[in-house]
């Protein structure tokens, strides 16, 4: 006679009975597949012992009986439950009773489905919102941002330039404070650049030089309690790197380092070096070639083994407030992804921490002495400009740069009026310069009106919202080129002159 097969234990999803006490009494084989245990193991096992938590609160023997009673089932009900490795695992479980021929509760039985898979979507969801907030905002705040930085930025380079080559002590302060304002400039495009909203702007670099430049700035912020060490080869290969980006790495794990060790001091040890995998993941999941090998090891209080596991997820944060986002280490993986390469950590607590990373050395051929362009100086000129910018304190910063570069400069602080003064003499200006985000009349609204008046007159659109502007949604026959705000005194001197020289 053909035997009827077991609709309990060929079910194809996990079940579960369990006495009134609570106590497993019967399982099916996906039971055990979910939870890596024998039935041996499970039977006559308080079925709560295998909960991480109770997320309702309510998956007890009094809670089920006492929602039962009231005639309300338990249905779906999420948690997360222990397998037998240690690893949690988020199921879905609905619970039933059996009850005799006097209604009195005699077994509960539940059903349990794993929604691991769908609980990992929803977590990638929600850090896909989440970034999505963080690009709204930074996208807010970079106009006003760099409005604050340009006075910062253009008077610190203006007195770089007057000051005396002798004055050794001034030119160091006043270098850092410029530093400072590009940093945070770099800071604000970083944000963009990892919500999605700017590119990767791709450059040769030499290895050592951005690892050099960043700590010579943090020199400037360190306390003297901490003691620097650096290990830079500087015959390491070329890499081919978003300037900004890999600054804000090198940055980033030393503010890191920093803060773990700012109450106790310490040594923060930097490594750069070349090193050459020769297996297929040798590094995992890197593939054989030479690769820019990068070290941060510091002294500090160490990261626990739970937190190493989130530490590069947005918004994760062990630092007290105020000391941290939660955004810097996940920018770092986000940037050494986008560029191919790899990071790791190693710690253990009160033994401080070891970031590792691994980017792709260039493959090309080009030499270091192929790639240097020319510098060109600063270019002054003579002609008359029209200045728009609606923050007074922005304004009056651009017009004596302009004035330094030797321009004669007429500026207004809203688009209206200085449309009334261009309309009342065309002729009289070269060039114009207006802000991109004003009220009343925005910078692309002045360009357009002036066009009409007088066709071809060369339009510069001035922006603080960083350099992921679209330039092409602007027509290049009213815009004649773009400055991105904290202004750098070299840069508009030659893109005027770029400009007016077509001429």
């Amino acid at each position: 006679m053909k035997k009827i097969p077991d609709l309990y234990e060929n079910a194809p999803i996990a079940y579960l009975s369990m006495d009134v006490q609570g106590n497993i009494t019967k399982c099916n084989h996906n039971v055990l597949k979910l939870s890596g245990y024998s039935k041996e193991d499970l039977m006559g096992r308080p079925a709560r012992e295998l909960y991480v938590t109770d997320e309702a609160g309510i998956i007890t023997p009094e809670g089920v009986r006492q929602m039962l009673e009231q005639g309300r089932p338990v249905r779906d009900v999420e948690m997360r439950f222990r397998h037998r490795s240690g690893r949690e695992v988020w199921i879905s479980i609905s619970l039933d009773a059996v009850r005799d021929r006097g209604g009195k509760i005699i077994e509960f039985r539940a059903m349990v489905i794993d929604i691991s898979e769908r609980k990992g979507l929803e977590k990638q969801l929600l850090q896909a919102q989440k970034m999505e907030a963080v690009g709204t905002l930074a996208g807010g705040i970079a106009h006003d941002f760099n409005n604050i930085l340009t006075p910062i930025s253009g008077y610190a380079e203006m007195l770089l330039m007057e000051t005396d080559d002798q004055d050794t002590r001034k030119k160091e302060r006043l270098k850092i404070i410029h530093d400072c304002a590009l940093y945070a400039k770099g800071l604000v495009n970083q944000i963009l650049t990892f919500s999605l909203q700017r590119e990767n702007e791709f450059k040769l670099l030499q290895p050592h030089t951005f690892v050099r430049d960043a700590l010579a700035l943090a020199r400037s912020f360190v306390p003297a309690t901490i003691d620097i060490r650096e290990k830079i080869n500087e015959d390491c290969p070329l890499l081919m790197v978003d300037p900004i980006q890999a600054h804000q790495v090198v940055m980033n794990l030393i503010s890191n380092a920093y803060h773990a060790m700012e109450d106790t001091g310490g040594v923060l040890d930097v490594v750069l070096d070349k090193i050459v995998i020769e297996r297929e993941n040798e590094v995992y999941p890197l593939k054989p070639g030479t690769y820019i090998y990068l070290k941060f090891s510091d002294t500090g209080h160490g990261i626990s083994q739970a937190d190493q596991e989130k530490i590069f997820d947005p918004f994760f944060t062990t630092k007290k407030e105020g000391k941290g986002s939660g955004i810097g280490l996940s920018v770092v993986h986000g940037i050494i992804r986008s560029h191919n390469g790899h990071i790791t950590v190693r710690s253990k607590e009160g033994e401080g921490a070891c970031f590792e990373i691994y980017l792709p050395a260039y493959a090309g051929d080009i030499r270091p002495g192929d790639q240097r362009k020319e510098e060109r100086p600063i270019i002054k000129g003579s002609e008359s400009i029209l200045l728009v910018d609606d923050d007074s304190k922005v304004a009056f910063m651009e017009q004596q740069m302009l004035e330094t570069l030797g321009y004669r400069v007429t500026c207004h602080l809203n688009g209206p009026e200085a449309l009334s003064a261009f309309s009342r003499s065309p002729g009289d200006f070269d060039l114009v310069i207006t802000d991109l985000t004003m009220p009343k009349l925005t910078g692309y609204q002045l360009a357009e009106k002036i066009s009409d008046i007088r066709p071809g007159i060369p339009i510069i659109l001035c922006t603080g919202y960083g350099e992921h502007i679209h330039k092409k949604k602007y027509d290049p026959k009213a815009i004649s080129g773009f400055l991105h705000k904290p202004l750098a005194i070299k840069d508009v001197s030659h893109l005027i002159r770029d400009i007016l020289d077509k001429r």
